[in-house]
Formats: structure tokens, sequence, C-alpha cells
């Protein structure tokens, strides 16, 4: 078997994306009642998260009167914030092995860069052959040039690709013709996902990276 190249998405495979939407606003209710009269501010907003609340900081700052102007600077820094995250446990365990075997693994990832940059900083992946961040490249999966990046570093290798969202991270991988695997949600995370019968439809659905050791 020739030597696997290995491309994650970031978000809900490698780790819980709830959790660093619980640390984000844990720092953002610090820092308010750093320069407010707030109080417990950090649990306030966490409880409308768990809550499903639609507008979190939003329903905060009405509450509170807090002035509109204010806002865009809180958001700044709560954005940029050192995340507390943590791979899933089985992640942390095949990464290790990747890493004992000296192959390659890239990250494809929609959002901000300086968010995601955060969370690879702390989830300790700064080691990644390349990642390609939706903002950084000017396109979102499932363009093919949010993927050109990663492109770049291949030299022939057969690529196996891990992500969660059916609607679309698997789409520009098939069309590509790599291994392609859906996370399946533990119950909570951020995107629901769907079965698709379709060029977006994964190869297979995995609850465990462990069901990817025959590639190793």
């Amino acid at each position: 078997m020739t030597e696997p190249f290995f491309v994650f998405d970031l978000d809900d495979t490698l780790y819980l994306e709830r959790d660093y939407s619980m640390s984000a606003l844990t720092f953002l209710g610090r820092q308010l009642d750093g320069e407010f009269s707030t109080s417990n501010a950090a649990d306030e907003l966490l409880s409308y998260f768990q809550n499903e609340g639609s507008d979190v900081i939003g329903e905060f700052w009405k509450k509170h009167n807090l002035k509109p102007a204010d806002k865009a600077k809180f958001i700044a820094q709560m954005r940029s914030h050192p995340p507390t995250i943590s791979l899933f446990p089985d992640t942390q365990l095949f990464l290790d092995k990747l890493r004992e075997r000296k192959f390659q693994f890239a990250i494809v990832t929609d959002g901000r860069s300086i968010t995601q940059r955060a969370k690879i900083e702390a989830l300790g992946l700064n080691d990644a052959a390349a990642v390609a961040i939706s903002e950084e490249s000017g396109a979102s999966k499932p363009s093919q040039d949010a993927f050109a990046p990663v492109i770049k570093v291949l030299e022939g290798q057969s690529v196996v690709f891990v992500g969660d969202n059916p609607a679309k991270d698997f789409i520009t991988p098939n069309k590509f013709g790599w291994g392609t695997y859906m996370r399946i949600d533990n119950g909570r995370h951020i995107h629901k996902q769907y079965e698709r019968h379709d060029e977006g439809a994964p190869d297979a659905v995995i609850q465990s990276f462990a069901e990817l050791d025959f590639y190793l």
C-alpha cells in the first residue's frame, strides 16, 4: 500500500466544537466582568448557549443595556483568545501513531484565520504539513480552491479525508478520488448530520479514528 496522506477537517472532527464555544464565552464573560458592572457574565452566557440561544452575545448585550459600539471590540478579543480545548481521545491516539510512523497530515477548515489558528495551536497541530483556512485561501468548502494549499504538498500519495459535515466536507475529496470518512455525531456536534446518496456522500461512517488503523 502507498504511504497514506491524511487530510482532516477540524471542528467536530478532531475535537468538539462546543468546547471551543464554551471556552470563548467563558473568556468573554471574564472580560466583561472586568470592564462593566456585570457579575458572573460567563455563567450567564453559557446558560444562553446551553439553552440553544440563537444570538447568545446579543441577548446578553440587550439584557445589560451595553453599548452596541463596544460589542465588536469584545468579540474580536474573544475570537483571538487562546482556547481551552483538547483533541478527542481517539484522535490523539491516532495522531500519535501517525507521528510515530512519520506519516503526514493536513487540515482543511472553514473559518477566520486568527480563530482557527488559535485552535490549531491549542490542539498541538502545528506540525501539519499544510493548513488550509477559508479566510486565508478566499474559498470555503466545497470549493476546490479551499483545498489548494493541501494539493500543493501532495507527492503522489493515496489520500484519506476525514470530516463530519455532509453538506460540504466530502464533495471535493470524492472528486479527487480520495478515501472519505465521516465522523459520526456523538449528539453534541454543531452541525446536524444527515444521510446523502450523491456525490457528497462519504465512503463510510466511523465512530472512532481507531477504525482507520488499517491504513497504518
